[in-house]
């Protein structure tokens, strides 16, 4: 696993830092090709996510990247529906035809609404996310087939 902070800062260092990281986020997506790899990229602005993700897309023109985008599962779904089921409906429905080159999921935070909030189902909230991640760790590789 690799894991990188890409600011949004102005100094002259802090770009050509991030040019360094999104580089061996390049790096990363070569040499992990036909077999699972798990990189972890934080942002500290939206509009920095999505510079860098149409950054990746233009560097791998020729390759199949494909974005899913996480959310909180609505109260109503039965609990055991968890984020994988939604990772995996997602990968259905953007990339029908087989395994993707490189799969980027963002939203991660968008996970922890009332936590981030401090309302009282902060705790089931945390737990129907968190639990299915710790616990299906294993069948991650799976149930998504490795870019």
């Amino acid at each position: 696993m690799s894991a990188a902070l890409l600011q949004s800062t102005l100094p002259d260092s802090t770009w050509k830092d991030n040019d360094a990281k999104f580089d061996d986020l390049c790096q990363f997506v070569n040499l992990g090709q036909g077999r699972f790899s798990l990189a972890l990229v934080e942002f500290d602005l939206p509009s920095l996510q999505a510079a860098t993700l149409a950054r990746l897309r233009d560097q791998f023109k020729d390759r199949k990247i494909v974005t899913i985008e996480l959310t909180p599962p609505p109260p109503d779904v039965p609990r055991a529906y968890d984020i994988f089921d939604q990772m995996a409906e997602q990968l259905k429905f953007r990339a029908p035809d087989g395994a993707p080159d490189a799969l980027v999921i963002i939203g991660l935070e968008k996970l922890y609404p009332a936590a981030a909030a401090g309302r009282d189902n902060a705790t089931e909230q945390l737990a129907r996310v968190i639990q299915p991640l710790n616990l299906g760790r294993n069948q991650f590789n799976r149930l998504i087939p490795a870019p």
